[in-house]
């Protein structure tokens, strides 16, 4: 009924990074930001395909014309914050987009929390990113039982403390996600384990 709407972008876009047709999404996003310079659906359908490739770069180009548009949702805070934990050098702006995000969804949001936990955890803030993953996992696990995801966190802090063993152990509980996602936290903790030298 609508096949211009924004709704009908992001169906068509979706399906097609699921069937894998890279090259029929980048086509249809480009048709549409050459119709609309700027149209933030677009940038997120060329996003989705970056986190999916882990194209670090990519990623960050986008999420960063997102923020710049001033479109932003609590979503694109939180994506950046999470994107700029894959480069060699952590940026302090990672804090304050996942600070934003966190507070855009009034702390509501386990997956904002947990993308805030691991920035504290990265910096070396270990009472902080305690704190952040207790209401991530509080807010999104039931019985209040960490998932997975938030082992990365624990193994983080571990690390820090110079806690090898222990940290390797936590890594290796941060399972692989149900689709392709080369920014996971499973991709983060693999490495971690790398790094370690596991």
């Amino acid at each position: 009924a609508a096949p211009a709407s924004e709704r009908a972008f992001d169906l068509e876009a979706g399906v097609l990074l699921e069937l894998g047709r890279r090259g029929e999404l980048e086509r249809l996003a480009a048709a549409r930001l050459a119709a609309a310079p700027g149209d933030a659906a677009a940038i997120r359908a060329r996003l989705s395909l970056a986190l999916r490739e882990g194209d670090v770069p990519a990623a960050l180009a986008q999420e960063r014309a997102i923020v710049a548009s001033g479109k932003a949702t609590a979503g694109d805070h939180n994506n950046l914050a999470w994107a700029l934990l894959f480069q060699p050098v952590v940026e302090e702006a990672a804090l304050a987009q996942a600070r934003r995000a966190v507070e855009l969804s009034r702390e509501r949001e386990a997956a904002y929390l947990h993308t805030l936990a691991t920035v504290h955890a990265v910096r070396g803030e270990a009472a902080e990113a305690l704190q952040v993953l207790r209401k991530a996992v509080e807010q999104g696990s039931p019985g209040n039982r960490p998932e997975p995801h938030d082992w990365l966190v624990m193994g983080l802090i571990a690390e820090r403390y110079g806690l090898r063993d222990e940290a390797a152990r936590a890594y290796r509980r941060v399972t692989p996600p149900a689709r392709p996602d080369g920014l996971s936290s499973h991709e983060l903790a693999a490495r971690r384990l790398k790094a370690l030298g596991l």
